[in-house]
């Protein structure tokens, strides 16, 4: 409905400019009746254009001896005549109308709203001695939207990351690798916000002991 609205109020911007937006509000009313004729005059023999159901919101260009000259666009089709301002009951005016949102132009360059690095790759020594059994991988995340999406801001977003690491065991022959995943939970406020994420690393089960590891793979992106 907010949407709606928003599309009727731009339309009579359209039509009227720059009458209303210098010098008086915009009128709207919601049909009272459970159907309503709008006509091409002001009077019951005019022309029927069309109907309008109840609760349907239109905007009030103009008044005329019980009569109202009217806007409406219902399922994406444009109807303008006259209708009984019997039953039109008046919605607050609306003295300025919300901005259509502007849409970043296509082939601008905007700078990436998510930032992420390693915060720490920490490996743990295996009780047996001799080597690493497991890793864990900090990840720091950073949120910030440009301001050209403000029209679309969310409360949150969520991010996933995946990591691969590679290590080797003492015999050195083979290189080895495990992968990892992990979610995020960022909440915004005015389209930043940051979080971090930890991702463990099993590096499995072998003769030899696993003497070095490092992170060769890191991603992150909205899901």
């Amino acid at each position: 409905m907010k949407l709606a609205v928003v599309a009727l109020v731009t339309l009579i911007l359209e039509i009227t400019m720059p009458a209303i937006v210098s010098a008086k509000d915009i009128e709207l009313a919601r049909v009272s009746a459970i159907e309503l004729n709008v006509r091409n005059s002001p009077n019951v023999s005019g022309k029927v254009l069309g109907t309008l159901k109840m609760g349907a919101i239109v905007g009030v260009l103009a008044r005329q001896g019980g009569w109202a000259h009217i806007l409406s666009i219902e399922n994406g089709k444009r109807l303008t005549g006259w209708a009984n301002e019997t039953y039109l009951s008046a919605i607050p005016a609306v003295r300025n109308p919300p901005a259509t949102p502007r849409v970043p132009m296509q082939g601008a360059y905007l700078p990436n709203p998510l930032s992420f690095k390693p915060n720490s790759f920490d490996c743990h020594e295996s009780p047996a001695g001799g080597g690493f059994d497991s890793c864990e991988l900090a990840i720091s995340i950073d949120v910030s939207l440009p301001s050209d999406y403000s029209p679309y801001l969310k409360d949150s977003v969520t991010i996933e990351c995946a990591a691969e690491v590679e290590y080797h065991r003492a015999n050195g022959y083979f290189t080895e690798t495990d992968s990892e995943r992990g979610t995020a939970y960022v909440s915004l406020y005015n389209g930043s916000g940051s979080e971090s994420i930890t991702l463990d690393f099993s590096l499995g089960f072998g003769v030899d002991p696993v003497t070095n590891a490092r992170v060769s793979s890191l991603d992150c992106s909205p899901e």
